[in-house]
């Protein structure tokens, strides 16, 4: 048995005295269950969410909803993969809007940190563990030095971010575990490059629909005419977004660059205009960038900079305010950065603010608005 089976008494999917799930993920639960008892389960079931709508909830709920017993968890980056793996050990998500008990847990969730060579491992790790969260680098029988987790050992696996499963090492694990459910999760489930995921959409909440429900909030540019030259354009980015975070004690901060060189740049430039900030990358350990996430989240720190994918998946719902000291250059990563700062929080009544260099962004706005006219409700002035 795991702990999904034994404590499925005190699950809830719709508490009576507690907030519960929102609509959107109890639509995102039916979908699923409701794919499971379909006989044909080699296609992936996809759920397509924007971005700072629950997936995380949706994961949860499903390993009570579905009676899991063993689960493997592929993400996108080392950041994300040590979040989920403590959003899974310890439930909260779940507790704070009263699907289960405050006393229920921990998870046994293991963090594949490194290639493991052999079945019998995989067999030891699975009789203590319940939840496996990998990245594909460190899982895929695409890569000939390791052994995948065999599928006999598995009721399901869950692709998160999984746009990015037309890449091999991707598209490798979907193949491998095809006899067994896989649940895909999303909040773009398009590329750019036109390239198809292997799953079948089972349930689609719009953003438009989450701007009307209330659970994401438009966002406010703030444009900056500061031309093309970086150095210049930096310094006027950071010192409107000194001016627009010191209007109000509750903002927190988000800045996106290219590259840990531009970062390490842009952490003095900031520290020197007076914000207390921090930068996350993957090649600082898992245990370094978690602890600034955590000082985010708190409030210990302003904010952070990140550098590309590293925004992806990121879970900070206080964040409010964002500055783009370089421009996403796929429509995917676009939604994702944006979705960090549109999901609404408590103590946050205004809309969210994003800093940019209206010169840089221009050329990334048409086909962002071509692939769904909601971004018009959310980014109306970008628009």
């Amino acid at each position: 048995m795991s702990f999904f089976v034994n404590n499925i008494q005190s699950y809830r999917l719709q508490p009576i005295k507690s907030p519960g799930l929102r609509n959107c993920q109890l639509g995102a639960i039916w979908a699923l269950k409701s794919q499971q008892t379909l006989k044909n389960k080699e296609i992936a079931s996809l759920i397509s969410m924007p971005t700072g709508t629950g997936k995380t909830a949706v994961m949860l709920a499903a390993c009570f909803e579905l009676k899991l017993k063993k689960v493997l968890i592929v993400v996108s980056s080392t950041i994300l993969r040590r979040q989920l793996k403590d959003q899974f050990t310890n439930l909260n998500i779940l507790k704070e809007i009263g699907c289960i008990d405050d006393d229920l847990g921990p998870v046994n969730v293991y963090e594949v940190t490194k290639r493991v060579k052999d079945k019998e491992t995989w067999v030891e790790l699975l009789r203590e563990h319940d939840i496996i969260v990998a990245h594909p680098n460190s899982i895929s029988p695409y890569f000939k030095d390791l052994t995948p987790i065999p599928a006999n050992l598995l009721d399901a696996v869950f692709i998160d971010e999984a746009h990015h499963e037309p890449a091999p090492t991707w598209r490798d694990l979907n193949s491998f575990y095809q006899l067994i459910p896989r649940f895909f999760f999303t909040a773009t489930p398009y590329r750019q490059d036109r390239q198809r995921m292997k799953a079948k959409i089972v349930y689609h909440y719009s953003l438009e629909e989450a701007l009307a429900d209330g659970v994401l909030r438009a966002v406010d540019l703030v444009p900056i005419n500061a031309g093309f030259h970086k150095n210049v354009s930096d310094q006027t980015l950071i010192e409107k977004a000194f001016e627009i975070f010191n209007l109000n004690e509750n903002n927190s901060i988000l800045v996106r660059t290219d590259s840990i060189k531009d970062a390490e740049a842009l952490l003095t430039l900031y520290r020197a205009q007076g914000f207390n900030i921090d930068v996350i990358h993957n090649k600082r350990s898992s245990n370094v960038n978690q602890s600034i996430i955590n000082k985010v989240r708190c409030r210990e720190l302003d904010g952070l900079i990140c550098i590309g994918m590293a925004s992806e998946g990121l879970d900070i719902p206080n964040l409010n305010i964002a500055v783009l000291h370089s421009t996403p250059r796929s429509i995917p990563y676009t939604i994702q950065f944006l979705g960090r700062i549109s999901r609404k929080h408590q103590s946050q009544q205004a809309n969210a603010k994003l800093i940019a260099n209206i010169d840089e962004v221009k050329k990334e706005v048409i086909p962002l608005y071509k692939t769904n006219k909601s971004w018009g409700l959310l980014l109306p002035r970008l628009i």
